[in-house]
């Protein structure tokens, strides 16, 4: 019974990988076909016959810096931050045990969890040009935001009342609504943290390249907009200035 188990699972992961092969056989000369036909664009000018028609856009960012967390109305210096949200809640089936849960973005949103208005976890992502090009905030969604903000002061802070938090146990600075919140992450056991539980806190982390902010993407031209091409399943952003053919 247990060799019959091991040939059934090989059967059962045969198929899958067979199907994934076929799928990548179908779509990879589909993406080939799209991008060959793709307009290459280095010079950040927009012309009316590029309407409808996808773009590989190479250049330099000029982004509004800084600009506003649609939610926080922290101001950010920096063209990409990711704020970070979570809720101090009990463990589930447990009485006396708590921790800190991000809060996800609602996946069903139009903007994909990119500059949300609510105050769930989100990309956030300045106004961005490339020469004459509005660009779509949506198609930077992907670079990595892996420095910590931890120098936010009382200037960044807008109308939006929020007290700032340096933790004690790590190098973050957290932002929320009470003068007071759990320092910890794990491990808060008690009847005392009754009184802190639903509280929230945001943190933000950042893209901090020190370089050129030179990217070539991909998108489909609309108007002075290059908008994210949502049923082009490729990656649509790269560092650096690069050819069509690369």
């Amino acid at each position: 019974r247990e060799n019959m188990k091991k040939v059934i699972i090989l059967i059962i992961a045969g198929v899958l990988v067979l199907g994934l092969g076929i799928l990548i056989l179908v779509e990879l000369p589909e993406i080939k076909g799209t991008l060959g036909k793709a307009v290459y664009i280095d010079d950040g000018k927009i012309k009316s016959e590029n309407e409808g028609k996808v773009v590989i856009l190479a250049g330099r960012l000029e982004p509004e810096l800084p600009f506003k967390d649609p939610a926080t109305d922290v101001t950010i210096p920096y063209f990409i931050a990711y704020r970070k949200t979570e809720i101090f809640s009990h463990i589930v089936d447990t009485d006396f045990e708590y921790t800190w849960y991000e809060l996800a973005w609602d996946p069903l949103k139009e903007n994909k969890g990119v500059n949300t208005e609510e105050l769930s976890s989100s990309k956030l992502i300045a106004p961005i040009k490339i020469g004459e090009y509005n660009i779509d905030p949506r198609i930077f969604k992907e670079i990595e935001t892996i420095d910590k903000w931890k120098d936010i002061t009382e200037d960044d802070l807008g109308d939006y009342e929020l007290y700032i938090h340096k933790s004690k146990n790590d190098d973050t600075t957290y932002l929320s609504e009470d003068e007071y919140i759990p320092d910890q992450l794990t491990e808060y056991k008690g009847n005392k943290w009754h009184d802190h539980e639903d509280k929230m806190r945001y943190s933000y982390e950042v893209y901090d390249d020190k370089g050129p902010l030179e990217f070539t993407i991909i998108g489909v031209q609309k108007g002075d907009w290059l908008m994210l091409a949502d049923d082009l399943d490729i990656s649509y952003i790269k560092k650096g200035i690069h050819s069509g053919e690369d």
